[in-house]
């Protein structure tokens, strides 16, 4: 069989996008036999792996091959307006990243940094950070733009 000459009676590709190999081919054919033609979708269905979740894959990735640190950093950006509580104010601060424990938050100018470094915010942004599963943060650091 020439390589762009389709299977007989198969014209549809499938395995991924590719035509079956001929070990494929003659299972199915043997399903088909066995089963008919009215329940070979159902079974072929049966055997197929269950689809994996995205974002578990994603996940597996990051865990395997980005530094625990990096990673920590990038889900709390991700949950950033949840943390700060206003999508307004979390404009103002930026989460840069943590290192050792302590959360590097960079505000937008010296009032809000003046405004967030006050111990009580401090302590409310720790308690929100646990609450949401970032409880590897135990200090926040708040800096102006460029003061990393």
């Amino acid at each position: 069989m020439d390589a762009k000459e389709q299977p007989s009676g198969e014209g549809l590709l499938h395995h991924q996008g590719r035509y079956p190999t001929a070990f494929e081919l003659s299972r199915e054919r043997a399903v088909t036999d066995f089963v008919g033609e009215e329940r070979r979708p159902d079974v072929f269905a049966g055997l197929r792996p269950p689809t994996p979740d995205i974002k578990k894959l994603v996940d597996d990735f990051r865990r395997r091959h980005f530094r625990p640190d990096l990673l920590l950093a990038d889900d709390i950006k991700a949950a950033w307006t949840e943390v700060v509580g206003d999508s307004s104010y979390a404009a103002m601060l930026t989460p840069l990243s943590v290192k050792e424990g302590v959360l590097t938050v960079e505000a937008a100018n010296a009032t809000v940094s003046y405004v967030y470094a006050n111990p009580a915010m401090r302590r409310a942004f720790l308690a929100k950070l646990k609450h949401l599963g970032f409880g590897e943060v135990t200090a926040i650091r708040i800096v102006l733009p460029g003061q990393r």
